[in-house]
């Protein structure tokens, strides 16, 4: 009987996901902060280092939000494009990690713009604004 409230006890410890992320950056640093940022707010988060993958999962995947490292270069707008020429992620919310000077890089027109290096509260200020719409989009999908 221990064995079986031991279990309840971590399952009402652990939040029900709310939502599923894509990371696109090769850059781990990048990549562990906005696992944890998200891991608080219950978002599950997919990473995936090389953007001509990424851009195969969105056509095979449904995803609430993506992030996009523009870093990785020129393929970086391919996967943007098919992001909105996805059925069911042309909806998705975007995020794109910059340089801190602002550049004409940004014409790509994420939801979200995450300035490098990235800061704890300011992630999680931003991932905060954008949960409702997350959590709107998951439970429009999956009705």
């Amino acid at each position: 009987m221990s064995n079986n409230l031991s279990s309840q006890a971590v399952r009402s410890t652990i939040p029900p996901i709310v939502g599923r992320a894509l990371v696109v950056s090769n850059d781990p640093t990048i990549s562990g902060q906005l696992i944890s940022a998200m891991q608080q707010f219950a978002i599950a988060v997919d990473v995936c280092t090389n953007p001509l993958i990424a851009a195969t999962l969105i056509h095979t995947r449904k995803f609430e939000a993506i992030v996009v490292d523009l870093a990785l270069g020129g393929h970086v707008v391919q996967v943007l494009e098919r992001i909105r020429l996805s059925p069911s992620n042309s909806n998705c919310l975007t995020f794109a990690v910059v340089d801190s000077a602002p550049s004409a890089d940004v014409m790509i027109h994420p939801n979200f713009v995450i300035p490098r290096p990235l800061e704890e509260k300011l992630v999680e200020s931003v991932l905060k604004a954008a949960l409702g719409l997350i959590i709107r989009d998951y439970r429009r999908y999956f009705r």
